[in-house]
């Protein structure tokens, strides 16, 4: 897994963008931070020290890393990789404070995927 940062440059204002690519599939998404492109570091991908945000920023980024790499080691320790979609909005329901309440139809649907990835490993050792 590859965690890096980027801008999306939006004349003297950049977005940050967030991108990783793992298990040959890439995400890439914006979180929702700007900053002015010639306070940005290519080469470290974070903010330059000199800028008085940098701290709060950097430490952001820091947190959204580790947060990704936590999110996608649990994964494969359950046995999968997980879709570009399902990683992102992992990372943000965590980065946001908590789970995300499923309506009765969105637990179903996860309960009958986990169901079965439960059954093929099971079917798979049994081997």
């Amino acid at each position: 897994m590859n965690v890096r940062y980027n801008l999306l440059k939006k004349k003297n204002t950049s977005y940050i963008l967030l991108c990783i690519s793992y298990d040959g599939k890439r995400l890439q998404t914006s979180i929702n931070e700007k900053i002015e492109s010639n306070k940005w570091s290519k080469l470290k991908q974070r903010v330059k020290s000199s800028c008085s945000e940098a701290f709060n920023i950097n430490s952001y980024l820091d947190k959204i890393e580790t947060i990704a790499k936590n999110i996608y080691y649990q994964c494969k320790m359950e046995g999968y990789s997980p879709t570009t979609d399902r990683l992102k909005e992992m990372i943000f329901t965590k980065l946001n404070g908590g789970n995300k309440k499923l309506s009765f139809y969105e637990f179903v649907e996860e309960y009958t995927e986990i169901s079965n990835k439960m059954r093929l490993l099971k079917d798979h050792t049994n081997m």
